[in-house]
């Protein structure tokens, strides 16, 4: 009986905690979506109280490259750019947040910010190339 109280309470955290995901683009096959989470972190330890993650999803039947950048806002004015970077995606494969894929921990504005509506954010453009596979990945 102790183990199915344990079992419910862990599936009951977890459908709680799933994160809301917000469409950023959907181009060449390839998905982009974001979900913003609050970091809870230790005295002492350094960076901010938001973590934005990154799920991206190839849906298409080759693997592709792409950049992937962000220009965040506050209020309208612009207070943030994560530069783009180059990743990689195979073909039927999603990548999402800490787990397998990309996040960004920004430092200019908090999550009672983003949970008020005062920030937003754009992707900047994929840039996506078809690859014959993905360097490092299986």
């Amino acid at each position: 009986m102790n183990k199915l109280i344990i079992l419910l309470a862990s599936v009951t955290m977890v459908s709680c905690a799933k994160p809301t995901w917000i469409s950023l683009a959907k181009e060449e096959g390839l998905e982009v979506s974001a979900a913003w989470k609050e970091v809870k972190r230790k005295p002492g330890e350094s960076g901010g109280d938001v973590r934005l993650e990154m799920k991206v999803e190839n849906t298409g039947k080759s693997a592709v490259t792409y950049q992937l950048g962000l220009d965040f806002f506050l209020n309208g004015v612009h207070i943030e750019n994560i530069p783009s970077s180059e990743y990689c995606a195979m073909p039927g494969r999603t990548y999402t947040g800490k787990l397998n894929g990309v996040y960004f921990e920004p430092e200019k504005f908090s999550f009672a910010q983003v949970k008020d509506s005062l920030v937003s954010m754009e992707i900047l453009p994929l840039e996506i190339l078809e690859v014959q596979k993905c360097v490092g990945q299986q």
